[in-house]
């Protein structure tokens, strides 16, 4: 391990809003372990602004990223795959603008190749070497999660090896001898049921309860986060849904039009600010509800939901918003 950087701690546990008692008062640093979806996924290996929102947050708190080798492996494997299926999908739409306008642009098929999506992986890792703890994949991991397997306990399930997720679990038990471990995840298996409102499975929670061990499990990046609350200065929401409602409009209007569904205005919405290294950016986390509606032959005229989630930067002092990325968008009966 790495030398290890002394915090005050809390009393209690909490997972996703289930609480355990504490056995151990001893101090320790912050060590946060994120899943390969979050790495990959959900912020770019960090490049998104939920992700300098992260990093800003450890810098803070003098954390650390604890690194499972599996996951760093992952990692680089992903931001391949990822690649491969941008970079395909280039060449596709550069086919077709060449159908369209009979002539071809050599630079439009100017793309990456694999070998360098694997060296930009690699190097971004490099970039933040200064944060990282790396946990090296050993035989008391790989034989403890052998028999998490084989018991078809969680993350694992009947008829559901997850092998890879089990190592990481072990790897995080590893980390919390020396440290307060935040561990955040987008995989349901480490759940109760596969439900994370139903808090952590109950024996990767017996696991916690070993006198020494200190561990938060969070569902989603943005659960963290918010888990800090970090002061922001006062903003107005209503405001700020109507500004990222503007700079999603044209997508938004596009969706509706591909697949046949009648987009009205902003209903609802729900955004959280969290802090990054520049003190006049924040990055925000949203959903945005649209009125909406679908006409079927049979029915006629259906109500309906549009529901977008994503993330964006939001300038204090010029009041704008850049960075617009969409995670999800949704279209709901009013039953959900």
């Amino acid at each position: 391990m790495g030398s290890t950087r002394y915090l005050p701690t809390q009393n209690t546990l909490q997972y996703s809003g289930w609480e355990m008692a504490k056995v151990s008062d001893r101090p320790n640093s912050i060590c946060v372990v994120l899943d390969t979806n979050i790495w990959v996924y959900k912020t770019s290996l960090l490049r998104t602004v939920l992700g300098a929102a992260l990093t800003n947050a450890l810098l803070r708190v003098e954390g650390s990223l604890g690194l499972p080798e599996v996951v760093e492996e992952e990692i680089v494997k992903h931001t391949m795959k990822v690649g491969r299926g941008a970079t395909a999908e280039i060449v596709n739409n550069s086919n077709k603008i060449a159908g369209l306008i009979g002539w071809v642009d050599e630079n439009w098929y100017s793309v990456p190749s694999e070998d360098q999506f694997e060296s930009s992986a690699r190097e971004r890792l490099l970039e933040l070497a200064y944060l990282i703890e790396r946990v090296p994949f050993n035989l008391k991991q790989a034989k403890s999660a052998l028999w998490r397997v084989m018991d078809e306990t969680p993350p694992n399930g009947p008829k559901n090896q997850q092998y890879k997720d089990s190592v990481i679990w072990e790897a995080v038990l590893e980390l919390s001898e020396n440290y307060v471990v935040h561990f955040i995840t987008e995989d349901k298996g480490f759940f109760e049921g596969r439900n994370p409102s139903k808090g952590l499975a109950s024996n990767l929670k017996a696991d916690c309860n070993i006198e020494g061990r200190s561990i938060f499990v969070h569902y989603e990046l943005e659960a963290y986060l918010k888990s800090l609350r970090e002061t922001v200065p006062p903003l107005d929401h209503r405001h700020l849904a109507s500004e990222i409602d503007r700079a999603l409009g044209e997508d938004l209007t596009q969706i509706s039009a591909d697949h046949d569904f009648e987009l009205g205005e902003v209903i609802d919405w729900h955004i959280s600010a969290f802090l990054t290294e520049n003190a006049e950016d924040l990055a925000l986390s949203f959903e945005l509800v649209h009125r909406a509606s679908v006409v079927l032959p049979s029915e006629g005229e259906i109500p309906a939901r549009l529901v977008t989630n994503g993330e964006c930067s939001y300038n204090l002092r010029e009041g704008t918003i850049s960075e617009v990325r969409k995670d999800s968008v949704q279209l709901l009966n009013l039953d959900g």
